[in-house]
């Protein structure tokens, strides 16, 4: 097939994939809501899973035979994709393994046209993960879209799934012979853009982006509420008895903001009023400038939110796990900002909080939503310094091969030339 139709598929995928993003969630919504969250789920990985099949039953004609490794692979490959799909928390998930599962084999489809090694699955990887970056930077742009590290990882985890599949289950007769200096070059300097552009996103900072929103017009709006940041980095902090929260500071420093700050901090929240409390609390008092302010206020709101929630929830197994995180929110509040609600007046009565605690369940987990997306695992400067070694290590493997393939050039024409050939 004409290799510009193919691209032009490629092109089109690409293009029905950021045409969705800005509506996605809410077709997902509609659809959980119109079939149910379970047959949503098991709809979806009845998709992938068929796919999984389709590839199988297209290894087994090709063999002409039961090849068990072929099927072993295919069956390996299935089982991943249902138990990784499965353990999945948020519903909207799956979709980022069908869409970009997806844009993994027609990537492959139109590279095929040109490349015919083994280095055509490293190629579309790393295509791929381009095209999933650039789509959650985009998502950043859009109003209640976010950028999410998780997802570009499931974008990149897709991809991969698909080109393992293709590899070891299909095993193409047109693909042959060993990795070519032209597809590995391709792939490291792809592999470079992918590296690039996440390192670009990893430095997007909220101190950048309001640099950048004060100085490009129709930008301003980047700057205004948690829904535009990228990425800010934090702890994760482990608490027995009350589960994990994530800050801009430690447990150290919290504390000490609250003895020194408590009265300060109260003052600020209480000039926001209770009504609306946490969107001014992202406007006036974002993490990246008082966040300490910030995370008081959240963990108060959080608190009365999962309160006022438990006294409507007629269904007894939701009902307690409010009240579980409320519980959890009140001791993060006893702990870490005891003298800036004190300030605040809004310390739970003894009744109150002995309800809460009788009625909350003590060994199950609680993640507090305050803070949440936070990185935690590396700091900016660990990410920088990782992705600039990757980018140095890429280019010198280009060169490296480039060298090696002008030798080889080289010395095939001495040889011919001496008639060696």
């Amino acid at each position: 097939m004409n290799p510009t139709i193919r691209w032009l598929a490629w092109a089109v995928w690409v293009g029905l994939i950021f045409a969705t993003a800005p509506v996605g969630n809410s077709l997902q919504a509609w659809l959980r809501t119109l079939v149910g969250d379970g047959v949503f789920r098991l709809l979806l990985l009845g998709l992938l899973l068929t796919a999984v099949g389709a590839a199988g039953v297209v290894a087994l004609r090709r063999s002409g035979t039961l090849d068990r490794n072929r099927l072993g692979w295919c069956l390996t490959i299935a089982a991943v994709t249902g138990a990784f799909v499965w353990r999945l928390r948020v519903l909207t998930e799956p979709a980022h393994l069908v869409l970009y599962g997806t844009l993994s084999a027609i990537t492959y489809w139109a590279l095929s046209s040109r490349i015919r090694d083994p280095g055509i699955y490293l190629a579309a990887t790393a295509l791929v993960a381009i095209v999933g970056i650039l789509e959650e930077a985009f998502q950043w742009l859009l109003p209640k879209r976010y950028w999410d590290l998780h997802d570009i990882g499931l974008n990149v985890t897709a991809a991969i799934l698909v080109q393992l599949l293709i590899w070891k289950g299909i095993r193409p007769a047109t693909i042959t012979g060993v990795i070519s200096a032209l597809s590995l070059r391709l792939s490291f300097r792809l592999a470079a853009g992918a590296a690039l552009l996440l390192l670009c996103c990893l430095s997007n900072t909220p101190s950048r982006i309001d640099w950048v929103a004060t100085r490009v017009p129709g930008l301003s709006y980047l700057g205004q509420g948690l829904g535009t940041r990228m990425v800010e980095y934090g702890y994760r902090h482990d608490v027995p008895a009350i589960g994990r929260f994530q800050s801009q500071l430690t447990l150290a420093e919290l504390q000490r903001a609250d003895r020194e700050r408590g009265a300060d901090a109260a003052e600020l929240i209480r000039r926001l009023g209770r009504q609306d409390r946490y969107h001014r609390l992202q406007v006036f008092y974002p993490p990246h400038k008082a966040p300490f302010v910030f995370e008081a206020g959240g963990h108060l709101f959080v608190r009365d939110r999962y309160r006022q929630r438990a006294r409507t929830q007629t269904d007894e197994a939701k009902r307690q796990r409010l009240i579980t995180a409320a519980y959890r929110e009140t001791l993060i509040l006893e702990s870490y900002f005891p003298a800036t609600v004190a300030h605040l007046g809004e310390t739970l009565r003894p009744e109150a909080r002995r309800r809460l605690q009788e009625q909350q369940q003590p060994n199950a987990p609680f993640t507090s939503e305050v803070s949440n997306w936070f990185l935690t695992s590396f700091t900016e400067i660990q990410a920088r310094w990782t992705l600039l070694a990757v980018l140095i290590a890429l280019g010198l493997a280009d060169r490296a091969v480039a060298q090696r393939a002008s030798g080889d050039t080289d010395r095939v024409a001495s040889d011919q030339e001496l008639g060696y050939d």
